[in-house]
């Protein structure tokens, strides 16, 4: 075999076999799944929310699902009522800080190992916490509280199991 035809066949050869390799290479590695995540603007936020510097345990938490599930997160900036509805209809695959409850329980899959937990306090005037040492303590008292909130529903139900005849004072929120 004369040596320009061997040189030809080693070159052919080689050419065929770094193109395989580098066609496997891509094949491997599928493309991202795009995944929307809920963001709740900040109450009076006049800026672009897409500038918004995320942080927190959440934030970091989120991101680390990403990478074991090659998703890519395309955030929907919007009012937090609005969020729950794009959850609802589906506009949306992922809302963090859900409230628990045996309604939207019936809605949304929550993980059965949540992020946090969540916990209420009930503040008392100082220097009269020792009124207040046990629930019944609390019969007929004033309580402030988010209009329209989970914990709003929360308390009423907590009132309703415990016989305390609370009056519940609701306030105005920017976010149920």
């Amino acid at each position: 075999m004369p040596a320009f035809l061997l040189r030809l066949f080693v070159f052919l050869a080689l050419f065929l076999n770094v193109s395989f390799i580098v066609d496997l290479s891509h094949a491997s590695e599928p493309a991202p799944k795009i995944v929307r995540i809920g963001y709740a603007i900040p109450v009076n936020y006049k800026g672009n929310p897409a500038t918004i510097h995320k942080s927190g345990y959440t934030y970091e938490y989120l991101l680390m699902i990403a990478s074991f599930n090659n998703w890519r997160y395309v955030y929907v900036y919007r009012p937090w009522s609005d969020l729950l509805e794009d959850l609802a209809a589906g506009r949306i695959d992922i809302l963090d800080n859900v409230s628990y409850t045996p309604e939207r329980a019936k809605q949304f899959d929550f993980s059965v190992i949540p992020i946090r937990s969540e916990a209420y306090y009930l503040f008392v005037p100082e220097g009269q916490k020792d009124k207040y040492q046990n629930k019944e303590d609390f019969f007929g008292k004033r309580i402030g509280v988010g209009r329209d909130t989970t914990v709003s529903s929360q308390l009423r139900q907590w009132n309703k199991d415990n016989g305390l005849n609370l009056i519940s004072i609701l306030i105005k929120c920017s976010h149920s």
